[in-house]
């Protein structure tokens, strides 16, 4: 795991900006300036499966226009978080495991940015709310499907 300060430049960075930048304006599936997550996220944890990962953003439910998602070059996918209350201790703990090989944490002014690496290129992804326990659901499907 690496914790990127938002100073270093690196081709990453410059896409993790862009991103950061098209969210806040409108651009990213987001339907205007992200709005403050009522409840934060908790923690983020990563579930494996057949076809893929289920990364679940603990508490982050209700707050879809909050989260963007972008797939990037080098199968790389990021999970960034505006204006939200994130409990870093949990989050910094995060380690790469199965097909996720490298994760990537970049710290920003008003968000937090999660790079997950996998070793399969990404397919598609879509973003779900689980309601009932107030988290939000990113489902990476890898490989040719």
């Amino acid at each position: 795991m690496t914790i990127s300060a938002p100073w270093r430049h690196s081709w990453f960075h410059s896409v993790v900006a862009l991103a950061l930048w098209a969210s806040t304006v409108g651009l990213a599936g987001c339907s205007g300036p992200a709005s403050a997550l009522r409840g934060g996220v908790a923690d983020i944890l990563m579930e494996e499966a057949t076809n893929g990962l289920l990364i679940r953003l603990v508490g982050a439910g209700g707050n879809r226009e909050s989260v963007s998602v972008i797939r990037s070059p080098r199968n790389w996918l990021l999970v960034t978080i505006n204006d939200a209350d994130v409990d870093l201790s949990r989050i910094r703990t995060l380690k790469p495991a199965g097909r996720v090989t490298k994760v990537d944490i970049t710290l920003f002014e008003t968000a937090v940015q999660v790079g997950f690496r996998f070793s399969e290129p990404i397919s598609s992804f879509e973003i779900v709310e689980d309601r009932p326990r107030n988290d939000l659901l990113v489902s990476v499907f890898l490989g040719s499907q």
